[in-house]
């Protein structure tokens, strides 16, 4: 079975770090105006997420960081449609949390390599 052997507190882990990256970076942006002129760099901050929660487990580190990512995105769905936080259209809201998944996977694998890579350097 895929979900067994995951770690729920690895999971709940990365769901609140998601959420809380997610209130931080789209509350800096609502602050900020529009980024038409300027490079963010927020999204790379959904990295951390994907590192926790590789680090959190051994056994299934990409599966658990993109669970928690797709569990996180309809809480953070619903926190946008909230007053504190004037997002834009959901088509607009959903594409940006889809490539914050991705950058939680891309953590993950990051976190990965350079444990196998760590294994590797200290075998030979």
């Amino acid at each position: 079975m895929v979900l067994r052997g995951l770690s729920v507190t690895a999971l709940f882990s990365g769901i609140l770090v998601y959420t809380a990256i997610f209130v931080m970076v789209r509350q800096g942006i609502a602050l900020e105006g529009s980024a038409v002129t300027e490079m963010r760099l927020g999204l790379l901050l959904f990295t951390l997420p994907g590192v926790l929660s590789a680090l959190m487990s051994r056994e299934k580190p990409l599966t658990l960081a993109l669970l928690a990512s797709l569990v996180a995105t309809p809480l953070c769905l619903s926190i946008t449609s909230m007053q504190f936080l004037h997002g834009q259209s959901i088509w607009q809201e959903t594409a940006w949390l889809s490539s914050a998944v991705f950058w939680c996977v891309m953590g993950a694998l990051t976190t990965m390599l350079w444990r196998e890579l760590w294994r590797i350097y200290r075998q030979g």
